[in-house]
């Protein structure tokens, strides 16, 4: 919501400076076509510059990034768990943004049951399914062990939120 108010703020004060700016340049006695030509460069470069500057924060801070992109909610490191009965019950994960694509990239490991990584994997390109807080990704996988297989696998993450009630007891 915020990104959309963004996107139209900017041109809107580029109009008010336009308008503004040519009314002023008139003012002084410049000619009406040199007073029009000279606020719409003014509005123009105000335009670019502004819109240089949010893409610039967007690459490179993640408060900003995350009012602008709603991909940018699932960034981070995350503790993922299996079904029951998997081998590889659980895995850390990483989504991190890549400024240079402007896109995201996940990797991760799972672990056994005796704690011992079990695979890991990577991938350069994931596809957002917002409205469902899923992610779907492709990647190369290398399964640890004895095979020490290695194949592309594919599949999806689905977030939730897990509250547990932290408590304490005396004893």
């Amino acid at each position: 919501m915020l990104s959309k108010i963004l996107k139209l703020i900017i041109p809107g004060i580029a109009s008010a400076i336009a308008i503004k700016g040519s009314a002023y340049l008139e003012k002084l006695n410049t000619p009406k076509i040199l007073a029009v030509f000279i606020a719409v460069c003014v509005a123009a470069s105000f335009a670019v510059i502004a819109d240089e500057v949010l893409i610039g924060a967007k690459k490179y801070f993640l408060f900003i990034r995350k009012i602008m992109d709603k991909r940018a909610r699932f960034e981070g490191d995350w503790f993922v768990s299996q079904d029951e009965g998997s081998r590889m019950p659980y895995g850390a994960i990483s989504i991190d943004y890549n400024a240079e694509t402007d896109g995201y990239v996940y990797n991760g490991q799972s672990y056994d049951n005796a704690g011992k990584i079990a695979s890991e994997w990577a991938c350069d390109r994931l596809q957002f399914d917002i409205p469902n807080s899923r992610v779907r990704f492709i990647a190369q996988t290398i399964v640890k062990g004895e095979s020490g297989a290695e194949h592309v696998a594919y599949g999806w993450i689905s977030f939730r939120r897990v509250f547990e009630s932290m408590t304490s007891s005396a004893g």
